[in-house]
């Protein structure tokens, strides 16, 4: 059941606690220790929290912490550390994750969510359902499952905010706009990232990192199958923006679809792909890097080409990749991976 005890707040540690600690401060943040704790981060959404060692959340009916437009603005740094079995389960409401928004300010760090299951009606993501903080350096891992729109491994919605150095292995089931780390990342930004699960959409807009994007996509990379009916990405679904970019990333899944089916993107309404590459499969639905307009990217079915001068995937166009500090080459072993 949720959380119905004495909750922790600034000033001071809950009596009845006797791992609790801190005072949510910056220099004192409140330590968590049980899932009972986390939830009760909902009572305290501006506060600064530390988690101090793994969190078994088996068995727990987790419920969403704060509301659309009040949502999380404090610091949630995880250390490292574990929540393992986190369950929410909603399937007739929206906004849906840890957190229903991480609002701006917001931060969550360091966190590791471990075999997660979110379900609910769209707008969601292990993380949080809309995203306009800062998430850095997390793993998720489990399923994202939803009916709806903007659904994705991480957060289902990400606006003006900043997803960094994190790492999604969910399978992504949702109606449309369905990503493996976001679903609709209309004006954020994805930097130093990575999705290897699958990612299903009943309808249009899904692709292995994010639905749609309007925004910046820089040095990130999908594995994970794809599948959809129209608009369908190895990367994105759909670019839509003036400041849409995607630049030094790589797709290597499956891709599947009917209409505007493309390596990278399924549907380049506007924006640029520079320093991309697409390992285009047997069994792909897509012809070209770009679904619509048809436009071809380097494209070979085989890792020696992407180490290969010829095709001149990674070394022609600045911003070029950089493989001293954020990629491994991995050469001739693997595609490259994030450092």
């Amino acid at each position: 059941v949720p959380y119905a005890g004495v909750a922790p707040t600034t000033g001071g540690a809950a009596s009845s606690s006797a791992s609790f600690a801190g005072d949510g401060s910056p220099d004192g943040p409140l330590q968590l220790s049980s899932c009972a704790w986390l939830q009760a981060i909902g009572t305290n959404l501006a506060a600064h929290y530390l988690v101090v060692q793994d969190i078994d959340c088996t068995g727990v009916d987790f419920l969403p912490m704060g509301e659309l437009f009040a949502g999380f603005t404090g610091t949630l740094d995880g250390d490292d550390y574990s929540i393992i079995n986190l369950t929410i389960n909603q399937p007739g409401e929206n906004f849906a994750g840890l957190f229903k928004e991480v609002s701006p300010g917001g931060i969550v760090e360091n966190l590791v969510l471990q075999n997660a299951s979110v379900t609910s009606a769209g707008m969601v993501g292990i993380i949080a359902g809309y995203n306009r903080g800062v998430i850095e350096n997390v793993t998720v891992s489990g399923t994202v499952t939803a009916t709806g729109i903007n659904v994705g491994g991480i957060v289902g919605m990400n606006l003006m905010g900043v997803i960094r150095k994190s790492f999604s292995a969910v399978t992504v089931n949702g109606g449309g706009s369905v990503g493996g780390i976001v679903g609709n990342n209309s004006s954020g930004t994805l930097e130093d990232c990575f999705a290897t699960g699958n990612v299903t959409a009943t309808t249009n807009w899904v692709g292995g990192l994010a639905g749609l994007s309007g925004d910046t996509i820089t040095n990130c990379y999908a594995t994970g199958n794809i599948s959809g009916t129209s608009e369908v990405g190895g990367l994105v679904g759909i670019t839509n923006g003036a400041f849409s970019v995607i630049n030094n990333s790589y797709a290597t899944g499956i891709i599947t679809g009917t209409t505007n089916v493309g390596g990278i993107v399924g549907w380049e309404m506007s924006g640029d792909t520079t320093n991309v590459y697409w390992y285009n499969r047997a069994g792909d639905s897509a012809s070209d890097c770009i679904g619509s307009p048809s436009s071809s990217c380097t494209s070979a079915p085989g890792l020696s080409s992407f180490y290969n001068p010829l095709y001149n995937v990674y070394d022609t166009t600045a911003p070029m990749w950089d493989f001293t500090t954020v990629w491994l080459s991995n050469n001739p072993t693997t595609f490259p991976t994030l450092r």
